[in-house]
């Protein structure tokens, strides 16, 4: 061979944009390598010089060849393959053929394929779709909540007004009485529903609403409780905050009273008359930790792990038959994750609930 053809050999090979490589067997039947050409054997230094002569798993390493092997040995029994070969950093899409010669099958070719930015592409276009699918979900379901649940209570309320209005034309204001505080709930239930389903949409459509600052979460949850007094006085139920000083977290401090706000109230919701209801706070040095704590009935072991997911939880009435759409507990994961925090519930059937959740904290200069 004349260099002027050599080096035409050489450039060829040294500018493939395919890898190609050929095994051979050696006489005591071991399947080596007699050529390794392409892109990727000169990025990895594994080209014919260095590979000539080697096993697979001299090259590749004994995991990769153990994948590989079966489908080589297939080539030498005349079948020709494809497959998909990842090695971690690179993925290829291989081919393998059978070389015969003289009716016998010595050799075997194959070429292989770059593909590692095709399945990063296609992997990304998939969870842009699980991405887009789960928000058309959400929007489905929210849709669903507002006519069927904001519905009800809404009609309810015409309903009971207007027995109102035939009432007071009989003076007889016991039962105006009886059916005002009846109005007066389903106008609560109703603005609770409202303002989670704000929340939600707020939280779904707007990911940019996140604005954490510095302040005292004691006096948050001073502020959430006093909310709900009428409730409280009703079933009789006593709520007790442990720690008197002020607590300083930097976190988003509409999310935060809104977290207490769905806590507090699920734990009024499910406490018996009298009970009592104790709010937790654990300053520690990487986090701060908050729980709410009640003796009602508690929730069965099989809806603890589905109990903060807007599409498996589901609402339970109350010990006093108080209503709700089990969107709450969502908004509080969503909101604790908006944090990097985490949540959680501890609970016992008949013996009560500890919902728990955690907010970092933010180091300064200072502290790093």
């Amino acid at each position: 061979m004349d260099r002027v053809t050599q080096s035409r050999i050489e450039f060829t090979i040294n500018h493939l944009n395919e890898n190609v490589f050929r095994f051979s067997k050696t006489k005591d039947g071991k399947i080596v390598y007699t050529l390794n050409e392409g892109p990727i054997p000169r990025q990895l230094n594994l080209q014919t010089d260095v590979v000539f002569g080697k096993t697979v798993e001299e090259v590749v390493g004994k995991d990769q060849a153990a994948k590989v092997m079966p489908l080589i040995l297939d080539a030498f029994e005349g079948k020709t393959t494809s497959y998909e070969l990842d090695m971690g950093e690179f993925i290829f899409q291989t081919v393998l053929s059978p070389v015969e010669e003289d009716g016998k099958i010595n050799e075997v070719s194959g070429t292989s394929y770059d593909i590692t930015e095709k399945r990063k592409s296609l992997k990304a276009l998939q969870e842009a779709h699980d991405k887009l699918k789960e928000a058309n979900e959400e929007k489905n379901l929210l849709f669903s909540i507002i006519a069927h649940d904001l519905k009800s209570p809404v009609g309810t309320m015409a309903e009971l007004l207007k027995i109102i209005q035939e009432e007071s034309k009989k003076q007889d204001n016991q039962h105006l009485l009886e059916i005002a505080t009846e109005c007066n709930k389903t106008a609560q239930d109703s603005l609770t529903l409202l303002e989670n389903l704000f929340d939600w949409a707020k939280c779904q459509l707007d990911q940019s609403y996140f604005n954490p600052k510095a302040f005292d979460v004691v006096a948050v949850i001073k502020a959430v409780i006093s909310l709900f007094n009428a409730a409280t006085k009703e079933k009789n139920i006593r709520i007790t905050l442990s720690g008197k000083k002020p607590v300083i977290i930097f976190a988003d401090l509409y999310y935060i009273s809104t977290i207490f706000r769905n806590l507090i109230g699920n734990a009024i919701k499910f406490s018996h008359p009298g009970d009592v209801i104790s709010i937790n706070i654990e300053d520690n040095k990487d986090e701060t930790k908050f729980s709410v704590v009640d003796k009602g009935i508690g929730v069965e072991p099989s809806r603890i792990d589905k109990i903060f997911s807007i599409y498996q939880s589901k609402s339970t009435p109350g010990t006093a038959g108080e209503r709700g759409t089990g969107l709450g507990l969502s908004l509080c994961a969503q909101f604790v994750k908006r944090h990097n925090g985490n949540i959680g519930l501890q609970s016992v059937v008949d013996e009560g609930s500890e919902f728990w959740f955690t907010i970092p904290k933010i180091k300064t200069e200072n502290q790093e």
